[in-house]
């Protein structure tokens, strides 16, 4: 689709995994797009796919002008998942987008805002019942409670330009590097190794349905208020009608991947988190950030991590484009494409 809507965007985050699928969704339903990355990332594909590049980060105020300047929608995509520290984190995900939120508040026409946060915002749910936006947030990792802040601060700037706020659950899809990892394990060895044996139920979202809630949500979406009736007020999951436990997610990586049995080894909790806790104090002595710290075990210990997409359906037409399996199936085969 080449027709030019007439509508320009700036992504943040371009070059990672949602943001680039984002660009290439927008790209081809006739957006113009430009992108704010960092001059020493890998943005070479941003430009072969025909997005317009602003090089700088979000410390630049002139930089961050330059980049929003003549934008219909704004999609801050760009956060930090690990760090060292809570209090980078923090800067990261909170001190940044606000810098980014400022100048688009000062604008005389403000774009729309679109922000990309997470269902670590709202800490675990229930096995029982998924995640609704109105339910109280309780994050308990420094990614959730990064993000949670962000939203928070997000309210202060609700009178100067429309915000509103998408939060994706587990992603999947083309150019992923955490959940293709599972893929690829069960591909090589049949095997899919879970943290526990308990009824834990998790919500995915394929990039594709989350880059279409992200537009529905541009368009049609409601926008924050600064002191709401509700702490879902402007708030949207995003997610597959299907809570899969991590016996029956094997089990569907295991069937996209053509396999007639998949084996689900369980891990031991003390051997989890022993490996995170021995991968946080390597990253702490060598100054490398590792995803696998003590962070995401409080996360995978906490319970299940499911949301509902219902309001999501209900006010903006939001549709998944696949039943979970049929997703999968796409992953895997994209995978097997492009497996070096």
């Amino acid at each position: 689709m080449d027709t030019k809507n007439g509508k320009k965007a700036l992504v943040t985050g371009g070059t990672g995994f949602l943001g680039r699928n984002l660009v290439k969704y927008l790209l081809d339903r006739g957006w113009n797009v430009v992108c704010l990355v960092r001059p020493n990332s890998r943005h070479g594909v941003l430009t072969e796919m025909g997005a317009e590049l602003v090089l700088g980060d979000f410390t630049q105020e002139e930089i961050l002008k330059k980049a929003v300047e003549n934008v219909d929608v704004v999609f801050h995509v760009a956060g930090c998942v690990a760090a060292l520290t809570l209090e980078k984190v923090m800067q990261v995900n909170c001190q940044y987008s606000e810098n980014l939120v400022r100048v688009c508040a000062e604008k005389e026409n403000p774009p729309i805002f679109v922000y990309v946060s997470s269902l670590a915002a709202a800490g675990p749910s229930t096995p029982e019942r998924p995640h609704e936006e109105d339910d109280p947030c309780k994050p308990i990792s420094w990614y959730g409670k990064s993000k949670f802040a962000a939203e928070m601060m997000l309210r202060g700037y609700a009178e100067r330009l429309p915000i509103t706020v998408v939060r994706p659950p587990m992603l999947f899809g083309p150019y992923d590097h955490e959940v293709v990892k599972w893929f690829q394990g069960i591909r090589k060895s049949g095997i899919f190794f879970i943290p526990f044996i308990r009824n834990y139920r998790f919500s995915m979202a394929h990039v594709d349905d989350v880059c279409q809630l992200l537009v529905l949500a541009s368009e049609k979406g409601d926008r924050m208020v600064k002191e709401p009736e509700t702490q879902g007020q402007a708030v949207y999951y995003v997610s597959q009608t299907e809570h899969p436990t991590y016996m029956e997610m094997g089990k569907i990586f295991g069937t996209a991947l053509g396999r007639k049995r998949t084996f689900i080894l369980p891990v031991s909790p003390i051997v989890m988190r022993i490996v995170c806790g021995v991968s946080e104090f390597w990253a702490q002595r060598t100054g490398k950030v590792t995803t696998l710290g003590m962070d995401k075990y409080r996360e995978v210990s906490a319970g299940s991590w499911s949301c509902s997409a219902d309001k999501a359906r209900k006010q903006l037409g939001f549709q998944n484009q696949g039943t979970l399996q049929e997703q999968c199936n796409t992953t895997a085969k994209w995978i097997l494409e492009h497996e070096k």
